[in-house]
């Protein structure tokens, strides 16, 4: 992850499961070594922590700490008396829904997903020829940046831990016009100057039971302050998916371009969608994809047969934990003023 994207970030991802009932929670370690086993890219072995304090300041430290060498690469944390998982992973060893699988396998409650991806979508370039387009990009229109106030607030996270927000809502019908157009009003209503460059985090997998990996890939989508659902439909259907990192430093230039580039890289927005999960007495679950680029803003959406539930993260740094709570309160009121995008 650290060649070609933000030398910074500390690439951890995390999805929260919430229960109706209680989970098996002294099989848990026995799971968690059968996983690595089977899945030797996950790393050696996964950090298990019962938590009996605050649940948000350890999802928020989970997320937020980096992954140092010879450290696992997937940790997880069990509160409100066993009814709530929390797994955290860095990107490099997998994706949103690679965590679902992770979770289906701690939790011996098999979780599926319909989200629908790419499909047979493929990238207009190949990888150099892409980079080059991007390197261009970078240097003259830098992406606008949501831009926060980190000033005055009470409660804030420590340093290094990032700010994370949640509102869980009834059950809505949320597709990619709907999550797009929501975050470029947020975006405009906020002050925000010319068009919202949105970075959609897509799956080339096939809809069901996902596998602990890595299988995802990222459409690139600017966004009118004035575009319609209609609009935000067709720039999505013209959208080709990013070609794929190779497993290469171009001999140490990469990340070296990369941070140079540094400060102009990134998106106005980071959207992952895990789509409508389903899974024995799965009550909520909530997405929390990484930060990448200056004044980043990662936003999360994820349904289960109950709930919907929206998730803002951004650096405590760059944003205060109020600002950041408006943020979230800005896309969900377009989320729910818009019934006919959220359709889309």
């Amino acid at each position: 992850m650290g060649l070609y994207g933000d030398p910074d970030s500390t690439w951890g991802i995390g999805l929260e499961l919430a229960f109706a009932d209680d989970l098996d929670v002294d099989g848990l370690a026995s799971r968690a070594e059968a996983l690595v086993l089977a899945y030797p890219h996950l790393g050696t072995r996964v950090a298990v922590e019962v938590v009996d304090g605050p649940w948000t300041h350890a999802r928020q430290a989970l997320l937020g700490r980096p992954y140092e060498p010879g450290e696992p690469m997937v940790r997880v944390a069990v509160g409100d008396r066993g009814r709530t998982l929390f797994v955290a992973a860095h990107h490099g060893v997998c994706d949103g829904l690679g965590l679902v699988a992770i979770g289906s396998a701690l939790t011996a409650r098999t979780m599926t997903s319909n989200a629908r991806g790419v499909g047979a979508r493929r990238p207009r370039h190949g990888f150099l020829r892409r980079s080059v387009t991007r390197v261009l990009e970078a240097a003259r229109h830098p992406p606008p940046r949501f831009q926060g106030d980190e000033a005055g607030d009470e409660g804030q996270p420590p340093d290094g831990v990032d700010n994370c927000e949640v509102a869980v809502l009834p059950r809505q019908h949320l597709g990619s016009v709907a999550m797009c157009l929501a975050v470029s009003r947020a975006f405009a209503d906020r002050g925000g100057q010319g068009e919202a460059l949105v970075v959609l985090g897509v799956s080339r997998r096939a809809p069901g039971a996902p596998a602990p990996d890595r299988q995802t890939g990222y459409l690139r989508l600017r966004v009118p302050a004035s575009a319609s659902a209609p609009d935000i439909a067709r720039r999505l259907e013209q959208c080709a998916p990013e070609p794929r990192f190779p497993e290469t430093s171009l001999f140490g230039l990469a990340p070296r371009l990369v941070q140079l580039l540094r400060g102009r890289l990134g998106a106005t927005a980071t959207v992952s969608n895990l789509g409508p999960l389903e899974g024995p007495g799965l009550w909520s679950a909530a997405m929390f994809p990484a930060l990448s680029g200056p004044h980043a803003v990662a936003l999360g959406f994820v349904s289960t047969p109950s709930t919907t539930t929206v998730t803002v993260r951004t650096r405590a740094s760059e944003f205060g934990q109020d600002d950041t709570r408006s943020l979230l309160d800005g896309v969900v009121r377009h989320l729910t003023e818009s019934p006919d995008s959220s359709r889309q």
